[in-house]
């Protein structure tokens, strides 16, 4: 693939930088971390953070167990924000390098910013070959609560999820989501986020993606990550 490049002011930044490991956590789910995160979050953050409060501002929160506020692609893609250009540039090169796939066609593409005590429940994405989610900013480390805000698999298909009995699920599979990690499994897995208890933000951005365009909209209700 030919390398592509965003530029963010002054620097030019690679999407996919070279030597980027895609690592399995279990199959089918895959991970990777961007190293170089730490050049574009500040800009990135602070976008998200004052459109998140206009949002507040305007409109009542959302529900505590519905994953937080949400910035929806109506909102966002008319924004000039080429961090966030450079985050999907890297979803959809990773949706590509790890299916093996030609094309890539966003069917959802939302910002979810977590305050305390919020959460989302079980849940699974349809019209998704991949589900993806990237890691802004994890919030605050509780030693006192080890689950905070943390995302999990849930899904009985998981072996890793059925420790005791197969086809039962008994153990949440928690993979490591550090502020530059991205994580890519199929759309049908169930899904959850558990109780975040810090009071810093916990940001997230996830994509729902398929090799073909699909017709119609799923919508935005209840997408989460």
């Amino acid at each position: 693939m030919d390398q592509e490049f965003v530029y963010i002011g002054p620097r030019k930044i690679a999407v996919w930088p070279e030597n980027q490991p895609i690592k399995p956590i279990v199959t089918p789910i895959m991970t990777t971390r961007f190293g170089d995160a730490d050049q574009y979050h500040d800009g990135l953050i602070s976008k998200i953070l004052k459109v998140e409060q206009e949002l507040r501002i305007s409109s009542p929160p959302a529900t505590r167990c519905l994953g937080g506020q949400k910035i929806h692609k109506a909102i966002h893609e008319k924004w000039n924000c080429p961090e966030l250009d450079l985050v999907k540039a890297r979803a959809i090169a990773l949706f590509k390098r790890t299916l093996n796939a030609k094309q890539a066609h966003i069917d959802g593409f939302w910002i979810n910013i977590y305050r305390q005590w919020e959460s989302v429940g079980p849940h699974c994405h349809r019209r998704a070959m991949a589900s993806m989610v990237y890691c802004v900013d994890n919030g605050d480390e509780d030693p006192d609560c080890p689950l905070s805000g943390r995302f999990s698999f849930i899904d009985p298909r998981i072996e890793a999820c059925c420790q005791l009995e197969p086809g039962h699920m008994t153990h949440p599979l928690m993979p490591e989501l550090t502020a530059g990690t991205m994580l890519i499994w199929p759309g049908n897995l169930l899904h959850a986020v558990s109780a975040y208890a810090g009071t810093k933000p916990r940001i997230t951005i996830a994509w729902n993606i398929n090799d073909r365009e699909l017709p119609g909209s799923l919508g935005d209700a209840f997408k989460s990550a």
